[in-house]
C-alpha cells in the first residue's frame, strides 16, 4: 500500500490522473522494487501509520509516516 500511495502522490504531481496510466505504474513499481522489499529489515507497519500514509499529500510526507 505505500509503495502504491507514493505513486499516486508521484504522478499526481506531474499531473498524470489517468486510472490506468496510474495501475500501470503501480504494477511496474512492485515490480522494479520486489526483490529490495524482500531484502528490506521488517518494520511493524500500525494503524496510525497507515491513516497517516492514506492522509499524506506529499513524498516528504508519506516519507514522514514511514519513520516513526
Amino acid at each position: 500500500m505505500i509503495v502504491d500511495r507514493y505513486v499516486e502522490i508521484e504522478l499526481r504531481a506531474l499531473k498524470v490522473t489517468d486510472p490506468k496510466i496510474i495501475e500501470q505504474r503501480k504494477v511496474e513499481m512492485r515490480r522494479d522494487l520486489k526483490d529490495d522489499l524482500k531484502a528490506c529489515p521488517g518494520k511493524r507497519i500500525t494503524d496510525s501509520m497507515l491513516a497517516c500514509v492514506r492522509q499524506a499529500q506529499t513524498n516528504d510526507e508519506l516519507d514522514k509516516c514511514t519513520r516513526w
